[in-house]
């Protein structure tokens, strides 16, 4: 969700001509707005750490492609 109301907010906003109520809607979604004063930071935290694990994990996956490919390669 905070991805799509994100790009949503950009490209609505500034190459849509969006009206300001709804781009302020779309980023109180995307900011966690509806959440609350107080569980906004943890909100945030969680979402980045989100995206930490997975650019973690992807790179992980891209090298090990390559390690079994390469490996595949040598033993031919």
């Amino acid at each position: 969700m905070t991805a799509a109301t994100g790009v949503l907010f950009h490209i609505g906003y500034y190459y849509l001509g969006l009206p300001k109520e709804v781009a302020d809607i779309l980023m109180m979604l995307h900011q966690g707005g509806f959440l609350g004063r107080p569980l906004r930071p943890p909100y945030v935290l969680l979402l980045g750490t989100g995206v930490g694990v997975l650019r973690w994990t992807g790179v992980n996956m891209l090298f090990a492609g390559r390690c079994k490919s390469a490996a595949a390669a040598d033993s031919m």
